[in-house]
């Protein structure tokens, strides 16, 4: 009888006393997440600061392995004619390649801003931009740096690959030519292969390149003795149109075996 009564005490606690206890326990934890701020992993910046267009000047060096770069940004908001977030600063990044890296970078024509690290080669800055750098509804600011060691395997063949600061995203509405770069070579220098695909010649020893979007690298490979040999992508094409021509004349003699 002592153990139904003390089983029967247990179920009273659960079935009464306890189950207001429990439920005050939820609906507490309830209210915890409905009041607790929700955190979203959009930056302020990212909502308000979108790139218009990314003006690239790279020249390379005659024989020191190094790259001199020079960016234009011209940045806006997502709504074009909106006011600009000037209390917003603007982020800046460089994502580096081996030893080919920038610790620091030149702004408005003299002023010294540090490319502070982050992980591994990722280099990351912060500017605030002023009524000084606004003409017409767009933000422009001229940055530049050098970059050493951009070259792998220096010799009569080089790979080159230079590291690019990019800043907030590209505006949706923005055309085919968001992004434009020109890399400027020696003249004995010869350009058999580049990066981004779209890499073409332009004279001069300059090759320049179109983009919608924003590379975080510009890159060829080149023949320094100015000999020209084609490239990897250039057999590629060839090998490409070797096939489509030899299904073709196959195609064309089955055909006519049919029709005769």
């Amino acid at each position: 009888m002592e153990l139904n009564g003390r089983a029967a005490s247990r179920r009273s606690v659960v079935n009464g006393s306890a189950r207001p206890a429990i439920s005050l326990l939820l609906v507490t934890a309830a209210a915890c997440f409905a009041t607790a701020p929700v955190v979203s992993a959009q930056t302020p910046e990212a909502a308000a600061w979108v790139t218009v267009h990314q003006q690239v000047d790279v020249e390379m060096g005659a024989g020191n392995g190094s790259a001199d770069v020079g960016i234009r940004f011209e940045l806006a908001t997502q709504e074009p004619g909106a006011a600009l977030p000037l209390d917003v600063p603007v982020t800046f990044e460089m994502l580096g390649f081996g030893d080919a890296i920038a610790d620091e970078m030149s702004v408005r024509g003299g002023e010294r801003v540090v490319l502070w690290p982050t992980v591994g080669s990722h280099r990351v800055a912060s500017l605030r931009l002023g009524e000084a750098d606004v003409d017409a509804g767009v933000a422009s600011l001229v940055v530049s740096y050098r970059v050493a060691d951009v070259l792998e395997s220096p010799g009569q063949v080089v790979h080159a690959r230079v590291p690019l600061l990019t800043g907030p995203p590209v505006r949706a509405e923005t055309g085919g030519d968001a992004f434009q770069a020109s890399i400027s070579v020696p003249d004995d220098w010869v350009v058999t292969e580049g990066f981004p695909s779209g890499l073409r010649p332009a004279g001069s020893g300059g090759h320049v390149v179109s983009l919608s979007v924003v590379p975080s690298i510009v890159g060829f490979r080149a023949r320094t003795d100015g000999t020209w040999r084609p490239g990897f992508p250039l057999l590629v094409d060839l090998l490409t149109v070797l096939i489509l021509v030899t299904f073709a004349a196959f195609g064309w003699r089955h055909l006519r075996s049919i029709a005769a």
